[in-house]
């Protein structure tokens, strides 16, 4: 069975995994679930966004097992931000875990740090 089961909705995705999902602007994106209980958004520019219980999973999530040139580790409030790209205005890979979840964000276009920073505390600070 294909782990990865199409979502139509957040609503959908809520109500399967028993929490609520706290992600960027999501209107653009394809919405999944992994093995029921990793969500993932995925857009047509490449991007993709995964969001998943640490205790389940482990903390880092995203499945990109490549090499970069640079790594960072930096924090945002209290959470730490591991950031990884080919050079240092351009990460590409973003993985933090906060309050029991795991989280990773993998873009097409580099971000700088304060950029990653902000990206990171605007889904931190997501109501």
């Amino acid at each position: 069975a294909n782990p990865m089961v199409p979502c139509s909705s957040v609503e959908e995705v809520e109500a399967t995994l028993g929490w609520e999902v706290t992600a960027p602007d999501l209107s653009q994106a394809s919405l999944s679930l992994i093995n029921g209980s990793m969500f993932q958004a995925s857009w047509e520019d490449g991007s993709l966004y995964r969001v998943a219980r640490t205790s389940i999973w482990g903390t880092d999530i995203s499945g990109n097992y490549n090499a970069y040139n640079c790594t960072l580790e930096s924090s945002t409030g209290n959470v730490s931000i591991m950031m990884k790209g080919d050079s240092e205005d351009e990460y590409t890979l973003l993985t933090w875990v906060d309050d029991g979840f795991s989280y990773a964000w993998s873009c097409g276009t580099g971000m700088t740090r304060s950029d990653a920073e902000a990206f990171v505390q605007s889904i931190l600070t997501t109501p």
